[in-house]
């Protein structure tokens, strides 16, 4: 009898539990779509706003620095990366280098092509603005 008991038991637990889950699942898809439909709202309320932040960030006084300090940061990533290049073909420094391993020869090639993508960015930028605007 206690044996019928316990199986009794345990499968009650195993039911409460799918119950618990299955309103668990429940609560979150109501709480999703909540949130879903509020974050819809606020960002159609948001959106007039929003306009007229990225039309004073598109102000000169914003852009022209921004655009400067991008093309001076890529540049000097780039002259880095060529001396620490010239640097280790150096024949005088070749005693007292050791050889960079693979992950240090990735993040330098993650550096160059990120280096390269804003010198392109800037480059676009600079390009489309002076089609639409006339100016850069």
């Amino acid at each position: 009898m206690a044996d019928s008991q316990a199986v009794g038991v345990r499968a009650l637990n195993w039911t409460a539990i799918g119950f618990a889950v299955l309103q668990s699942i429940c609560a979150l898809a109501v709480t999703l779509a909540t949130a879903g439909t509020l974050i819809s709202i606020s960002l159609l309320s948001a959106f007039s706003g929003l306009m007229r932040v990225a039309v004073s960030f598109h102000a000169d006084w914003i852009r022209l620095p921004m655009l400067g300090i991008a093309l001076a940061g890529a540049l000097l990533n780039l002259w880095v990366l060529a001396r620490l290049r010239r640097l280790r073909a150096n024949p005088a420094s070749a005693w007292r280098r050791k050889p960079a391993d693979h992950a240090q020869l990735h993040r330098e090639k993650i550096q160059l092509a990120v280096a390269l993508a804003t010198l392109a960015l800037v480059a676009i930028e600079a390009c489309l603005h002076f089609h639409y605007h006339g100016h850069i």
